[in-house]
């Protein structure tokens, strides 16, 4: 049974959308996707471009917080849905499980296996 919630727990939060409240009338949505589905699009990605998707994470963050702490909610994005803060609260999540992913894939092609981050550039 606890498997059962768990899957279906996953599937909802996967298809959880967000209407933009500018664009309720065209219908236009924007959709949150899981952190299981972002790293899922990563699979078959080498070790660079993981290292360059976790930067841009990080760089948005860092964005965020330099505006949260400036007390800058004057642009346009806080007029819109989701809001800055739930995006920032998503990203962190991506960034983690980005970030559990980078390890397994570092142990398994790295660590355990006869790769070299050098033979990536």
């Amino acid at each position: 049974m606890h498997v059962t919630i768990l899957r279906k727990y996953r599937f909802m939060y996967s298809l959880w959308w967000i209407m933009d409240n500018k664009n309720k009338e065209r219908g236009i949505c924007i959709m949150m996707i899981s952190p299981q589905s972002y790293v899922f699009k990563f699979r078959d990605a080498d070790y660079k471009t993981l290292i360059d998707a976790r930067t841009r994470l990080i760089e948005d963050l860092i964005r965020f917080e330099q505006n949260e702490m400036d007390s800058d909610r004057s642009g346009n994005a806080w007029m819109k849905s989701p809001s800055p803060e739930v995006i920032y609260q998503v990203k962190l999540e991506y960034l983690a499980a980005l970030c559990r992913f980078m390890q397994q894939k570092y142990n398994k092609d790295y660590v355990r296996g006869d790769k070299a981050l050098s033979d990536e550039r």
